[in-house]
């Protein structure tokens, strides 16, 4: 939630206005293994949606405001989910299944661990596991490889096989 807050160059509004210009729609989710950041947009708006997605995944300035906002609202989510059985049994079959691995966690935290949260822990986070080895780009729908490539080299600093799976082709 915190990257739609705000970066060095947007504020939370413009992230949105730059978006809805275009007619777009970018949003996020949190699975136990990936964070997957996404924006729809016509073909001829690929530089706009490059542009935000990087300036929010890369560049977000986690406001120390917002942050304490943001954990309130997970604080309440963890809650609605130990009121939930469905989310609750779920919950225990992983941490049963998967013991003292990652994946036994939840994926909102614990409030333990959001309570510990902080800027400088984020940025610090970011900055270990944001980088191009560990980011996968993917497009559908009709667009140009080149230019696609091109932007993505632009915004992201990346190259087709920056030690990743060669692209897939046409």
């Amino acid at each position: 939630h915190m990257v739609f807050k705000g970066t060095e160059r947007r504020s939370a509004e413009q992230i949105a206005i730059d978006m809805d210009a275009v007619g777009g729609s970018i949003n996020a989710f949190t699975s136990k293994e990936c964070t997957c950041y996404h924006a729809k947009v016509l073909d001829e708006h690929l530089p706009i949606a490059c542009d935000v997605l990087s300036d929010i995944v890369l560049h977000s300035t986690f406001d120390e405001k917002e942050l304490t906002k943001e954990k309130g609202v997970i604080l309440e989510e963890i809650l609605l989910t130990e009121d939930s059985p469905e989310d609750l049994s779920a919950e225990t079959v992983n941490m049963l299944f998967f013991g003292d691995k990652a994946l036994a966690g939840p994926i909102l935290g614990t409030k333990e661990s959001v309570a510990a949260f902080d800027r400088a822990r984020l940025l610090q986070y970011r900055d270990k596991h944001y980088l191009p080895k560990n980011i996968v780009i993917a497009c559908a729908g009709g667009f140009q490889q080149d230019r696609l490539y091109e932007q993505i080299d632009r915004y992201f600093g990346m190259q087709p096989n920056d030690g990743a799976a060669p692209p897939l082709k046409e």
